[in-house]
């Protein structure tokens, strides 16, 4: 999202960027949208039903692919508008990109020197008709979605005395309410979403990886908040710290996201530290159950119908992992390779570092794999980025920048017949 990229400085003609300011305010089922970091909901679960398991075992077709910038981050989309990161030359690019052919609407940059691993972690939030991001040395950002410009931003890093984690901060912002929350300090920290403000801060010292998960309990919105050297519960109102259970991890790497359900909170991490359940009714969280056989380095596993998927593994190497959920028993295991994983219509869909694309059945007796179909090669990259569905399309990006959108939808296969 870069000058000296042709295919992604060209802005839109004006009769165009009318027709789309004229679809986002139109609206479109939300459901088949995916606004933030693991969709709508924020649990890796697609509930659109506009996609077909034939384009899959048919090969997949490339509709359009562009540079956005090393980098990690996912994509947000909102109808036909998808917001990603990137970074070349020590320079953010936040970019929002037409999905129907690619082109840049928009580009917002700022200057970002990456730690190790170059660009930005987290995912653009979009809500209510603005755009959250937050870079990986602490810059957090409120853009307007339509136009790109900036509404309000801070450094949280500079402005709240915190320190960077080694790897750079890496989890999304999560919008809940009045409010956006990050991970960053001992255990989040939370502004207000309309003007920058801050609401509440934990200690000023190093974070975790993960994305903060919302959560009810007791008629009580609260937060799980992977940190650097434990899980973390949170009141979303002020801050106060619940509860808490240590995790350390080498390298201090705790960055799946955790899963909360019923009184229970999951987590993972990699570097063969496992697994574990707690349950966290009053007030506390107490070990219902420890393993190693699913130890996700970064890959944020899914809750369906009682079982818990997830690749285990660290870059390199993964395993596609069934566990049930409260008994922690595993149910099955497969090499498919390290990558990330999301759920749509009763399916897995995961993508390895190498591109190549699985779609299993949840199955809790065996693994069962529907179709294989290779995305694009990443080439001296990797694909770390967990895919993404949004409204029929398919979106794979590469650390080295490459984004490849693939239409997937049953209208699709319904026009080629």
């Amino acid at each position: 999202m870069q000058e000296r990229k042709s295919t992604l400085v060209a802005a839109l003609p004006e009769l165009l960027a009318a027709v789309a300011l004229a679809a986002v305010l139109a609206g479109a089922a939300a459901a088949a949208d995916w606004p933030r970091w693991r969709g709508a909901e924020g649990d890796g679960v697609y509930r659109g039903d506009d996609w077909s398991l034939e384009k899959f075992a048919g090969g997949l077709e490339e509709a359009w692919k562009v540079d956005v910038g090393a980098g990690y981050s996912s994509v947000a989309v909102v109808e036909n508008r998808l917001y990603t990161m990137g970074n070349e030359n020590n320079t953010d690019y936040i970019g929002c990109i037409n999905t129907e052919n690619g082109e840049v609407i928009w580009t917002f940059s700022y200057p970002c020197k990456p730690p190790q691993y170059p660009g930005p972690r987290a995912t653009p939030f979009v809500n209510g008709g603005r755009v959250y991001t937050f870079s990986s040395a602490g810059h957090l950002f409120c853009l307007d979605a339509l136009k790109g410009s900036k509404i309000w931003g801070v450094n949280v890093a500079e402005s709240m005395g915190v320190k960077n984690p080694k790897w750079g901060f890496a989890g999304s912002p999560v919008v809940d309410g009045g409010m956006v929350i990050v991970n960053a300090g001992r255990h989040g920290m939370a502004f207000n979403k309309q003007t920058g403000e801050k609401i509440w801060a934990s200690a000023p010292r190093i974070g975790g990886y993960a994305t903060p998960i919302v959560y009810e309990l007791d008629g009580k919105r609260r937060l799980a908040i992977f940190g650097e050297k434990a899980v973390y519960g949170v009141d979303a109102e002020d801050g106060k710290e619940l509860w808490s259970y240590p995790w350390e991890t080498s390298y201090d790497v705790n960055a799946a996201d955790p899963i909360v359900f019923d009184h229970y909170c999951f987590i993972t991490s990699g570097y063969n530290r496992g697994a574990t359940l707690l349950d966290i009714a009053g007030g506390k969280a107490v070990k219902v159950w420890e393993t190693k056989v699913l130890a996700s380095q970064f890959s944020s596993c899914a809750l369906i119908d009682g079982y818990i998927y997830g690749i285990s593994g660290n870059a390199g190497r993964g395993v596609l992992v069934c566990l049930e959920a409260i008994s922690g028993e595993l149910q099955w295991s497969k090499d498919v390779g390290f990558g990330g994983l999301i759920v749509a219509d009763g399916k897995i869909i995961t993508c390895n570092e190498s591109g190549t694309v699985r779609v299993v059945e949840i199955n809790t007796d065996s693994y069962r794999e529907l179709a294989r179909a290779e995305s694009f090669s990443p080439g001296r990259g990797r694909i770390w980025t967990a895919p993404v569905l949004a409204n029929g399309r398919l979106y794979i990006r590469s650390s080295t920048g490459g984004l490849a959108s693939y239409d997937v939808s049953a209208a699709a296969v319904a026009a080629r017949e």
